[in-house]
């Protein structure tokens, strides 16, 4: 799964895609934004402290991929984040961390 930051109509928005891959976990920046427009963005469900990782809130993530109550969902999100807290990728604050991608225009911003 991953979330995607775009330039919606009103601004910078924030949408999770594929919430069915369980397997992995990025950010991926679709268009040439700034990063205090995507930190904008992510302010409901992930800290950026810099360009390269965010630290995504656990609950926030399950909210937005678990929008129709799926207890089977749920249980895969669970067991994903299991996965990750054995991998060291889930911080004391509960926050999981993820990688950014950036698209190429956006290297000098």
């Amino acid at each position: 799964m991953f979330l995607r930051v775009w330039n919606g109509p009103s601004g910078p928005t924030v949408s999770l895609e594929s919430s069915d891959d369980l397997g992995s976990l990025k950010i991926v920046i679709a268009e040439c934004l700034s990063l205090s427009e995507v930190r904008l963005a992510l302010a409901d469900v992930a800290d950026l402290p810099d360009r390269h990782e965010a630290l995504v809130d656990v609950e926030a993530l399950r909210k937005l991929g678990n929008r129709n109550s799926d207890p089977l969902w749920d249980d895969r999100f669970s067991e994903m984040i299991v996965k990750a807290e054995r991998a060291g990728w889930v911080t004391d604050s509960g926050g999981v961390r993820a990688h950014c991608e950036w698209p190429v225009e956006a290297d000098g911003l």
